[in-house]
């Protein structure tokens, strides 16, 4: 399938933060659920020992989505790094929340970062789950040429399967019985969720479309190769690749650190 970059509520800045949020939610809650992510963790472990890095900055964080199953995939892999949450739009409730469940292992910057210039002083493994695919290709080289050009790690992960089968059946199909059945499991507790979900239906959706949208803007891994040739500098080394999870689900991934 070819990349189509076509617009998704959740990038819009006038989009209500309750919906946002909302949604945020359910990816959260659906990454936690699946393990989507667990076979990331040797791939982190390794570049933070290649690195020397001993923090995890994630970029983009959104609502946090399996930032705490991560940390525990990492320790059962005796890797127990600190995590530090950051968004261009934080969202400092949430942050709070996963904050207090994991004891003091995971933080965050109250302030928006930008994942295409983060700040000198933010120092750290940078990560970016489930979100490079909204950036278009110029702004997705730029976030790989920040981490090159300051001398810090990074690793991209985010979905692959790209299909139509894809948004036929794991986005309108399957998700709509999702929403319907699980929101109110979805933790912290909101009546505003019920709300756009059952009343409203605002939440679903606009997930539904933004689902959709986001398996058409995926990165290959051919892709992501073609964009780390154009960011390419000496000092710095890129692996690219592909793993699933125990669900077969497929993860693509780009890894980067200081040679």
């Amino acid at each position: 399938m070819p990349r189509l970059h076509l617009f998704e509520f959740e990038d819009q800045p006038w989009f209500p933060q309750i919906i946002r949020e909302g949604m945020m939610d359910f990816l959260r809650h659906g990454i936690s659920w699946t393990n989507f992510y667990e076979p990331a963790a040797p791939l982190i472990k390794s570049t933070m020992g290649s690195a020397g890095e001993a923090r995890l900055i994630e970029l983009c964080a959104g609502g946090g989505g399996g930032v705490l199953k991560m940390v525990s995939y990492l320790d059962s892999i005796n890797c127990h790094p600190k995590f530090m949450l950051t968004d261009l739009y934080p969202n400092i409730s949430v942050y709070e929340s996963l904050k207090l469940q994991s004891n003091g292992k995971i933080d965050f910057i109250t302030y928006p970062v930008d994942a295409l210039n983060v700040p000198e002083e933010i120092k750290g493994m940078r990560l970016l789950f489930s979100s490079f695919h909204h950036f278009r290709p110029e702004a997705a080289k730029a976030i790989l040429a920040d981490a090159a050009t300051k001398k810090e790690s990074i690793g991209i992960f985010d979905a692959g399967n790209k299909s139509i089968f894809t948004i036929l059946f794991g986005v309108l199909l399957l998700q709509p019985f999702a929403f319907l059945l699980l929101t109110p499991f979805f933790k912290p507790f909101r009546w505003s969720r019920l709300f756009f979900t059952y009343v409203i239906p605002l939440i679903p959706l606009c997930t539904l479309w933004d689902g959709s949208v986001s398996v058409l803007r995926f990165y290959s891994v051919n892709e992501l190769n073609q964009l780390t040739r154009e960011v390419s500098l000496d000092h710095y080394l890129w692996k690219t690749g592909q793993v699933k999870n125990r669900w077969g689900l497929k993860v693509n991934y780009v890894i980067g650190h200081p040679s």
